[in-house]
């Protein structure tokens, strides 16, 4: 039996800045290309029966990567939280901006939509079906099959998976370019392993 292996897509360009990121297409930077290349590297060619991803370039790079040429399948419902007219803007603008509205999102993660844009449970319920479907085509198989999703998307699979509250889903720390193991069950998936990083197997820290 195969293993869904669910990852954040690599570092991206001005990661430092604390910011809603959703459907904005930031690129990788140059160290989330070497992480990405560190598990091509480490897994080999071939070591999935299916590479998948997001339509946005930070997740379509990345799993080009770690399938080290292989075949890479987008999939629209794995694209990160639509956040609407929040999109790209730095944490600190908004709360200064709208203290209401910020404060309301903290109440209230599962519901609260950014102006046009989705909720978490909105997101789940495009998630969640989609990879199901893929966990259940590693059941079948002998060899694992990648998702390289983003940090809402794989939080809202994780706490499904967990039977988490969904506005709970702060407390799953996902690290840029982190693996999660999921194996398929006889009734329910187990989480098998979470967040583990290229740095925490031995890639180094700092260039």
């Amino acid at each position: 039996m195969g293993e869904l292996c669910l990852m954040r897509h690599g570092r991206v360009e001005m990661f430092h800045i604390k910011r809603f990121l959703g459907r904005t297409d930031a690129p990788l930077d140059e160290r989330g290309r070497q992480q990405a290349r560190w598990w091509g590297e480490r897994l080999g060619p071939g070591h999935f029966d299916t590479v998948w991803c997001s339509e946005l370039s930070r997740s379509r790079e990345t799993a080009a990567l770690v399938a080290c040429g292989g075949a890479v399948t987008p999939m629209p419902e794995l694209s990160e939280i639509d956040l609407g007219a929040w999109d790209g803007l730095p944490m600190a603008e908004l709360k200064q901006r709208d203290p209401a509205a910020f404060e309301a999102r903290g109440k209230d993660l599962a519901g609260f939509r950014p102006p046009g844009g989705e909720s978490f449970a909105n997101l789940a319920q495009r998630v969640v079906p989609a990879l199901e479907k893929i966990l259940a085509l590693a059941a079948e198989s002998e060899r694992d099959h990648l998702v390289v999703g983003h940090l809402g998307v794989n939080r809202v699979f994780l706490a499904h998976v967990l039977a988490m509250e969904f506005g709970s889903i702060m407390r799953i720390e996902q690290n840029y370019a982190c693996m999660n193991r999921i194996r398929p069950g006889k009734h329910e998936p187990r989480l098998v392993s979470m967040n583990i990083t290229p740095e925490l197997l031995g890639l180094a820290a700092e260039f």
